[in-house]
């Protein structure tokens, strides 16, 4: 037990931040609220959007079961992000449609277009939207059985 009260004595605090951002998310970091335009309006309704496009590396890298890429995109736009083996083989697509402008993420459980789990190694996903395109590697780890004989 920590001798320091960490209640929050307002229950808005934990939901509602400055300019309309989520508590603890772009204004505790201001050097990353600095990629954000300003305020914009639509319906009515005050958002941020990106002033570019962006693929950032997955979380968590090495990983197993799961990992998660975030990416954004400044207007709305086609996007295809797929995943490559290092022999340029194409393993599965994760998306492949029209996308908002915004922050987005999508999950990769290790497996290929038939749902069949993958090799642990190395791979590689792309993005492209319009005229963006980006990649990156993540490692996927397998836990590794050993039976003594």
């Amino acid at each position: 037990m920590t001798p320091e009260n960490l209640r929050y004595s307002n229950s808005a605090l934990l939901t509602a931040g400055t300019d309309g951002l989520p508590l603890g998310d772009l204004n505790w970091y201001p050097d990353k609220k600095a990629l954000w335009v300003t305020k914009v309006k639509e319906s009515g309704e005050g958002g941020f959007l990106p002033k570019d496009y962006a693929l950032s590396q997955n979380y968590p890298n090495p990983f197993n079961p799961i990992t998660r890429i975030y990416y954004r995109l400044s207007k709305q736009e086609h996007v295809k992000i797929a995943i490559f083996n290092l022999r340029g083989q194409h393993v599965r697509t994760l998306v492949d449609g029209v996308m908002p402008a915004g922050l987005h993420s999508v999950d990769w459980d290790g497996t290929d277009e038939t749902a069949t789990k993958v090799s642990s190694g190395v791979y590689i996903y792309t993005m492209e939207a319009g005229s963006f395109k980006a990649s990156k590697t993540m490692i996927y780890l397998k836990q590794a059985r050993f039976t003594w004989g």
